[in-house]
């Protein structure tokens, strides 16, 4: 039971990601301190989008492997973290094709990318999280 319920934990941690993300950007961008490289904010993203993933999702993968009970996680566990990640990337990355390119909706354009970002990211952290957890686990044997 326990790990049928962590895709959907995971998923709301992502979700949670996405909000905070948001939520910072307008913060910087109504006290006019955003930082730029090629467009506006962009560096902010990076950082904030960086900082949140790594928070929740970082924690979240640690705390659903201790939830689960699994000492030694695997490519398994990492699958069954994201699975409805993986399963709604394609969704998220055909709206964001069809709004960038055919409708010229740039609210729709920009929540996907934040979107797309958001998943990559914290699929990249759990795996990463997984990975090193499991190499911890290996040197103490």
């Amino acid at each position: 039971m326990k790990k049928i319920i962590s895709p959907i934990l995971y998923t709301l941690s992502a979700i949670l990601v996405f909000f905070l993300v948001v939520e910072s950007m307008r913060m910087i961008e109504t006290m006019g301190r955003s930082h730029t490289l090629w467009r506006e904010g962009d560096v902010d993203f990076i950082f904030l989008l960086t900082f949140w993933g790594i928070v929740v999702c970082g924690g979240a993968s640690y705390f659903l492997l201790r939830f689960e009970g699994t000492k030694n996680p695997t490519m398994v566990d990492h699958v069954r973290h994201s699975f409805m990640l993986y399963v709604m990337s394609p969704f998220f990355i055909f709206i964001y094709i069809n709004a960038a390119m055919y409708e010229r909706s740039d609210l729709a354009a920009v929540l996907g990318t934040v979107i797309i970002a958001v998943f990559f990211v914290v699929i990249v952290i759990n795996a990463l999280t997984l990975l090193i957890i499991a190499k911890k686990h290996k040197s103490h044997k």
